[in-house]
């Protein structure tokens, strides 16, 4: 799961993204924190710190004090991966393009 610069955390985020866009998870299902700990082999506190900023950004929700996936999380994944991708990935996929020469022609011939 590792990504370079990425911290665990935000690494963490990214994986239930992609659950929930992959449509592996969907809305209602619950997110147990110690399952997904073990899963991942990662500490407690960190998935919790995660799940947070999940709740935070719309993935989540609570309900009956369980963690479920919200009704709007795969509009709501598309928006944080997308906000992560123009901040984060999208300048090194430009600079290295610059730096190889290759021009969005190049990539179309691909």
């Amino acid at each position: 799961m590792s990504s370079g610069n990425e911290s665990l955390a935000q690494q963490v985020i990214h994986w239930v993204c992609r659950k929930v866009l992959t449509e592996e998870w969907k809305p209602g299902d619950a997110m147990d924190e110690r399952q997904i700990s073990a899963q991942l082999e990662m500490n407690p506190n960190l998935i919790h710190t995660a799940f947070d900023a999940l709740l935070k950004n719309g993935l989540a929700v609570h309900q009956s004090s369980r963690l479920l996936v919200a009704d709007n999380a795969k509009a709501a994944a598309q928006e944080l991966l997308r906000k992560h991708f123009f901040e984060y990935e999208l300048p090194v996929l430009q600079d290295k393009l610059k730096l190889l020469n290759i021009s969005l022609q190049d990539l179309s011939k691909s």
